[in-house]
């Protein structure tokens, strides 16, 4: 791999033209900055038969998020249509115009009160989908740059010291705090079902560390 890219380390690994030449042998997008567990076909046949599950809604992505503030109930489904936004059009949105549809299940794992750990599952692949839907329901992933709405207002609600926290918080990591935990699907040769795992990455666990850390502070 000459070039260091993931991209050329995979035509070259596996000489594949499934996909487009972008992106040779991907079944499957994480947005930029978003860590985790992916899928690629190392052949044509691999690629048309993942890319199909995919499209039956037949792979299970299982992902963990730390949002801003704390949820009333515990577990719910977001089904809300996602589309491009007309103010930035490098941005998605909630909208009804010109838009797909787009569901997505979450479960509180934990409540730290100034912010949530979520267990986050994608029924839809929308472009940015649980930064856009979790915005939408004005409880931002932490770090996002560009679905923040109303971070501010969230933390104020909190009967913490807010503001510094908050600032701390957005020191300890310079992406979005969101991971791609786990990755299920029938696999393109056998048929038996198969599960992935990614470990939390060390920025993740700084934020996550530090919000215990909060909570025991305040018992």
């Amino acid at each position: 791999n000459r070039e260091g890219t993931l991209v050329n380390a995979l035509l070259y690994h596996t000489q594949i033209e499934g996909g487009n030449k972008e992106r040779p042998g991907v079944v499957h997008r994480l947005d930029k900055n978003t860590s985790g567990v992916m899928v690629f076909a190392k052949n044509e046949e691999a690629h048309a038969f993942l890319s199909g599950e995919i499209e039956k809604r037949n792979v299970k992505r299982t992902y963990l998020a730390l949002v801003w503030g704390s949820f009333v109930r515990k577990r719910g489904q977001i089904d809300a249509p996602i589309g491009r936004s007309h103010s930035n059009r490098k941005q998605m949105t909630v909208t009804r115009l010109n838009s797909r549809e787009a569901v997505t299940d979450y479960k509180v794992l934990h409540d730290f009160k100034i912010a949530s750990l979520l267990k986050v599952n994608l029924h839809t692949g929308r472009t940015h989908q649980i930064r856009v839907h979790m915005n939408h329901i004005e409880h931002p992933v932490i770090g996002d740059d560009e679905y923040n709405k109303n971070v501010l207002s969230v933390v104020k609600k909190v009967k913490l010291d807010k503001k510094r926290h908050y600032d701390y918080i957005i020191k300890l990591i310079e992406r979005q705090a969101l991971h791609s935990v786990a990755l299920k699907f029938r696999h393109p040769c056998t048929k038996e079902e198969v599960e992935f795992f990614a470990p939390l990455p060390e920025d993740f666990m700084r934020v996550l560390n530090y919000l215990w850390f909060i909570e025991k502070e305040n018992k």
